[in-house]
């Protein structure tokens, strides 16, 4: 279904399938879970701000510029940047527990 509607999660049909998939899931709080740790492929599309408009039949490019990813950080902001995929690494921690941010996003183990 992401193949379809181009790894786009915020078309309908992905939120309904994700909320259907989210309801079976028994592990509580899971997104704290240690079966998160590893090194992870994202398989939808990318969601940096101001994607550049695709031309038909190329829907599955993702262009953005330079500083619309990088919130102007880096120059020229203006060179257009193709994403194919991102990793995402969440790694273990010295202390063997997951770090958590807390109400005034102070970490805690």
């Amino acid at each position: 279904m992401l193949l379809k509607h181009f790894g786009d999660t915020s078309h309908p049909e992905i939120i309904n399938v994700i909320q259907q998939l989210a309801d079976l899931n028994p592990t509580v709080k899971s997104a704290y879970s240690t079966l998160n740790l590893g090194v992870w492929k994202m398989i939808s599309a990318p969601h940096f701000m101001r994607r550049i408009t695709p031309q038909p039949g190329q829907e599955s490019i993702y262009q953005f510029t330079l500083g619309s990813m990088s919130n102007d950080i880096f120059e020229p902001n203006h060179l257009v940047c193709t994403v194919k995929s991102v990793i995402n690494s969440f790694p273990k921690s010295d202390h063997n527990s997951i770090i958590y941010l807390n109400a005034d996003n102070k970490c805690s183990l």
